[in-house]
């Protein structure tokens, strides 16, 4: 029987280990030396026990003797790279065999230490370079993460962009096709945004689109979805949503910003058209069901209509109903 998992959240300690090997000696041995060193030890007897630790908790790095029943220190390397990325493997491997080593080596593992393991420092050591190699690998993972996020946020408004839209459409679509739940969308334009910024600058223009996402986003639900999709475009995606509820949505939206006035430094109203469509039963392709809701804001804009009106597109769309909308006029 194996050790009963330790802390892995203790304060303090330079890194978490893993030590796996069926002898009970040399476990004994590597345990002796990285609690000198101040690194947490947990130990499993057989590389089928080490994968069960691997799955409750996380570790910095696996120390492992190669040659072990049931699941060999390869496998053991393997499964740490396909389940656990980011933490190290070192083996423990003897003097002679020299083509496991190589083959470890090549397969992965961070470094190597030769059996009998009698020099305490050279174990600290070889952890220690393990464990600062995992602390690069999750920097670089939160580097990763920072530049994904930022190149998927719009940075005048701090909304999501259009990459980011076009990751979430399909799977929104998909999902809301797999359970059978609506799923609209609406697209919205601020009228004449070019004029207002050659008659005030861009600083104006900014500003009224900062303006058009707060005001937007304190419109829709913790669940919906707001994407600055164009210059003068957004697109809020609204789950569980159905035509009707898209149509008072587009409203909403569409009347919210004409309340809204940016002072730059005169008063200036914002105006505004939507078009809102819902997917529908028969849209194998995602992008006719968009294209449904641009069509919708295009004729509102033709037109001009003070509210959201259920209209049906011409075949060559889609049979699904999608609404327009556009400001309120005085």
């Amino acid at each position: 029987m194996g050790t009963q998992p330790v802390e892995l959240n203790a304060r303090g300690r330079q890194g978490r280990v893993l030590s796996v090997d069926d002898s009970p000696v040399v476990r004994a041995m590597v345990r002796g030396y990285l609690h000198t060193g101040g690194y947490q030890v947990q130990e499993a007897q057989s590389g089928s026990e080490a994968l069960r630790y691997l799955a409750a908790g996380a570790y910095d790095v696996v120390i492992t003797d190669l040659h072990m029943p049931e699941l060999d220190g390869f496998a053991l390397l393997s499964a740490v790279k396909r389940e656990a990325p980011g933490t190290e493997v070192v083996f423990l491997t003897g003097a002679h065999d020299v083509n496991s080593t190589i083959r470890a080596i090549r397969l992965g593992a961070h470094d190597y230490l030769t059996k009998p393991l009698t020099n305490a420092d050279a174990v600290i050591a070889s952890v220690q370079r393990a464990v600062e190699k995992r602390h690069l690998y999750e920097e670089n993972q939160q580097l990763l993460n920072q530049r994904e996020a930022l190149s998927q946020t719009d940075r005048l408004t701090g909304l999501a962009n259009r990459r980011a839209f076009e990751g979430g459409f399909p799977r929104e679509t998909a999902l809301a096709q797999r359970y059978g739940h609506a799923l609209s969308v609406v697209v919205l334009e601020i009228d004449r945004l070019q004029e207002l910024t050659n008659a005030h600058g861009h600083q104006a223009g900014d500003e009224v689109l900062r303006s058009c996402a707060r005001t937007l986003t304190g419109q829709l639900r913790a669940g919906d979805g707001l994407y600055r999709y164009s210059n003068e475009e957004f697109v809020a995606m609204l789950p569980h949503t159905d035509l009707v509820g898209a149509q008072r949505v587009a409203d909403r939206l569409v009347d919210a910003l004409a309340a809204t006035e940016v002072m730059i430094p005169t008063q200036i109203p914002i105006k505004a058209s939507a078009g809102a469509a819902c997917l529908s039963v028969g849209d194998s392709d995602r992008s006719t069901f968009l294209s449904r809701a641009f069509a919708a804001l295009h004729e509102a804009k033709s037109q001009g209509s003070p509210r959201s009106e259920p209209r049906q597109v011409p075949p060559a769309l889609s049979d699904a109903p999608v609404s327009r909308a556009r400001r309120r006029t005085d």
